[in-house]
């Protein structure tokens, strides 16, 4: 098992329980070869202890975007915590903000009809990644 990459000391068993938040893979050896799992993200709720991501959802109307879109954030979050980024397909972060509360608005404003993504944060952790789609 590993965390950001790096082993964690005794962790060889057939289960490991998180108790800090960052990134996690299993990483397996035999006969020489070492094969990794895909990367879990892990936010450790400092009061209950509990996977936040479990706990949210994000949900983008309308879709397609013709002038503006609102995002709505629900679950067991503290709003002043989210953040948003708006990236375009080459990866290139075009707009960040932050979260209104519970319903915040996406304005298209100036950008081009195409295809974008939206992650969204929290306490500087990923917690989901949206496809939206702007048209003239």
């Amino acid at each position: 098992m590993e965390k950001n990459n790096v082993d964690i000391a005794g962790a060889v068993n057939s289960t490991y329980t998180a108790t800090q938040s960052g990134t996690y893979s299993v990483k397996q050896t035999a006969n020489g070869c070492v094969k990794y799992s895909g990367n879990k993200i892990v936010n450790v709720n400092c009061r209950e202890g509990e996977f936040l991501a479990e706990n949210y959802s994000v949900e983008i109307f309308p879709m397609p975007i013709q002038s503006g879109a609102t995002i709505v954030v629900s679950g067991d979050v503290n709003y002043s915590d989210v953040k948003f980024q708006l990236f375009d397909l080459s990866g290139k972060l075009i707009q960040q903000f932050g979260a209104d509360g519970i319903s915040t608005t996406l304005n298209k404003g100036s950008l081009k009809s195409g295809l974008y993504l939206l992650k969204t944060m929290l306490v500087d952790q990923p917690i989901g990644i949206n496809k939206i789609l702007m048209v003239d």
